[in-house]
């Protein structure tokens, strides 16, 4: 009778043993891995969405004819339309009827006047500064609009 060679049920318990450590540490590993991965693509999202706000107000500041202040929010005025940027938990911009609407967190913006209108709550502004809260830290950005003498004269000329 020929004998048999086999593992014993030790062996087999002692192996399994190691491999099941083996693989915890391969899921702990796969589990951090895929925790940072997260965190990542949360914070390259967020910095998208602010310089994607940044490039929208940049854009509309430049082409605007002059802005105003309602409460803490902003309209810009063109020619024949207006766009309003509401702050609050994120920044709405309304267009006409539609709303475009940006995942950003701010604090409350400053406005530096150019000229103090007869009514106080608006008034039109050369710079604006919003403080920005990015990632747990507050960064202000300063947005200045210039005002030809044309545009100034047709304000003048508006008012009175």
């Amino acid at each position: 009778m020929k004998k048999i060679q086999a593992y014993s049920i030790i062996e087999l318990i002692v192996v399994m043993l190691i491999s099941s450590l083996v693989m915890s540490f391969c899921y702990a590993a796969l589990e951090f891995t895929t925790e940072r991965n997260r965190a990542f693509e949360q914070k390259q999202e967020t910095l998208f969405e602010h310089e994607s706000f940044l490039n929208q107000f940049q854009k509309d500041l430049l082409t605007c004819n002059y802005i105003a202040k309602n409460g803490s929010n902003i309209i810009l005025y063109y020619d024949t339309t207006s766009r309003e940027y509401l702050f609050g938990d994120s920044i709405v911009v309304q267009i006409n009827k539609q709303a475009l609407s940006f995942k950003v967190r701010t604090g409350s913006p400053e406005f530096y006047f150019l000229k103090e209108p007869q009514n106080i709550e608006k008034g039109y502004i050369d710079q604006i500064t919003i403080p920005f809260i990015i990632l747990a830290e507050t960064k202000e950005v300063n947005f200045i609009k210039t005002y030809g003498a044309d545009v100034l004269l047709s304000i003048d000329h508006e008012r009175n």
